[in-house]
């Protein structure tokens, strides 16, 4: 009990990604024509491992959750080192965007730098940072 939960704990193991596994194993199954009753029983074996898997992350979200309900998310605007920071943050997200095959195509254009800065500055407001936030609101765009 113990030792599996320690093995898992630094993993950051969700319950989303336990769930993926766990389809997985059942598609498995299935393709080696297993019956359905033997995968019903042991993906309900599997499940009762999940509390020791999925243990670290669990508590280090609860432990973030916490933290954000005391103190709120002003000093993350800080941390991510204010305008310069979060500026190089937004930059190398669409740098990684622009590299992907699958989505490129929609990060070209000459409203780029635009749209860009309008995201900087949304974040910006939700990481806490002293400005106000004067872009469409997110249900219009």
């Amino acid at each position: 009990d113990s030792k599996m939960r320690q093995i898992h704990y630094n993993m950051n193991i969700t319950d989303y990604h336990f769930d993926a596994v766990l389809e997985n194993f059942w598609c498995a199954s299935e393709l080696m024509e297993m019956s359905n009753p033997v995968i019903t029983d042991a993906v309900e074996v599997l499940g009762k491992v999940r509390q020791m898997v999925t243990a670290g992350c669990t508590v280090r979200l609860e432990i973030a959750r916490k933290k954000s309900e005391s103190q709120g998310t002003d000093g993350l605007y800080e941390c991510l080192g204010a305008a310069t920071g979060l500026q190089t943050f937004i930059d190398k997200l669409y740098e990684t965007m622009a590299k992907d095959e699958m989505i490129k195509h929609y990060f070209t254009g000459s409203k780029m730098e635009a749209i860009k800065k309008s995201q900087g500055s949304y974040l910006a407001v939700m990481f806490g940072a002293p400005i106000q936030y004067e872009g469409r609101p997110l249900d219009r765009i």
